[in-house]
């Protein structure tokens, strides 16, 4: 079906193929396929599932907003008294003139919003991709991954989870208490806001590790077996305001270093025998498993390992 006209389609599963100015699904799973230049309605009831502009599938599962597939995308949400009613998906996306010149140009796609948001889920294509969420505030969870690629990632006010994924990444936290991963590639990690996990099983050169307002953890109890060196566990040696950097047995570095900044409070070890110092700013240093070497300063917290 092809048409510029506005769809509206039934109380039963409606499928709509083709592009259009706006559809509504109405009640029921419905599923669109094809441009929509304007708006799409979603009631919560796994209703409308569309391609925007930029080829990003968007649709509502169980109170769940779930973009995937962009690659330059915002998300928007607009509040009308609390409840959010509108979703806008900005995108950036690249056309070629008949002519053979590529042009950039941002479009915006805006979702009426019939039901409740209570998480979102926005991810990534292959490629190097620009996840970012505004508006959704501090009730409403957002889930970022960015896949293989160079990408950043953005989160919102609420309590986050942020995943890398392959590739040289930065991963801003926002408000709320988030959750970050620092996996292989030269990842920058700033929790910002809240109280902040950074969760870290790779260290490569390049990687930083910082915090932000409110109480902030470095963890490494993600840490793989060195691949390199197969039957020798290693373990992290790691300072707050320093560096991180897997040792063996006796202490001596493998592998390249990250960097931790001055605004992580906490660190958790690996499995191996790890050195955590802290910094004298109420750290809280645990070891979890291996025969670890906690050095505190005055002020800081060492626990399960070897105060020193």
């Amino acid at each position: 079906m092809q048409s510029d006209e506005n769809v509206v389609g039934s109380a039963r599963n409606d499928t709509v193929n083709g592009d259009f100015n706006t559809v509504d699904g109405g009640p029921g799973k419905d599923t669109a396929h094809g441009k929509i230049k304007h708006k799409v309605s979603a009631n919560g009831e796994s209703d409308p599932v569309v391609r925007t502009p930029g080829g990003a599938v968007v649709g509502v599962f169980s109170s769940t907003l779930i973009i995937r597939g962009g690659h330059k995308i915002t998300v928007k949400a607009h509040r009308d008294e609390g409840k959010i009613d509108k979703v806008d998906i900005i995108e950036e996306i690249t056309e070629t003139l008949p002519g053979g010149q590529k042009v950039t140009k941002t479009v915006k796609s805006s979702y009426p919003v019939n039901g409740p948001i209570d998480s979102v889920l926005l991810e990534g294509g292959r490629g190097n991709d620009q996840l970012r969420v505004d508006g959704f505030g501090a009730d409403v969870p957002v889930r970022l991954s960015g896949g293989k690629g160079n990408d950043t990632l953005v989160g919102g006010q609420g309590n986050d989870i942020l995943n890398d994924g392959a590739g040289d990444d930065k991963l801003f936290g926002g408000g709320g208490d988030d959750g970050l991963t620092n996996s292989r590639g030269k990842d920058h990690l700033f929790g910002q806001d809240g109280n902040d996990l950074l969760v870290s099983s790779s260290i490569d050169k390049g990687d930083r590790l910082g915090g932000g307002k409110g109480l902030d953890n470095v963890s490494f109890a993600q840490m793989p077996h060195d691949p390199a060196h197969p039957g020798r566990d290693l373990g992290v040696r790691a300072k707050i305001g320093g560096t991180a950097r897997r040792i063996d047995k006796d202490g001596k570095g493998h592998g390249p270093s990250a960097r931790i900044a001055g605004s992580v409070e906490d660190l958790e070890g690996s499995e191996g025998d790890d050195v955590l110092i802290g910094n004298g700013k109420n750290s809280h240093l645990m070891g979890r498993g291996g025969d670890d070497t906690l050095l505190g300063r005055r002020g800081d917290r060492p626990s399960r390992g070897t105060r020193r």
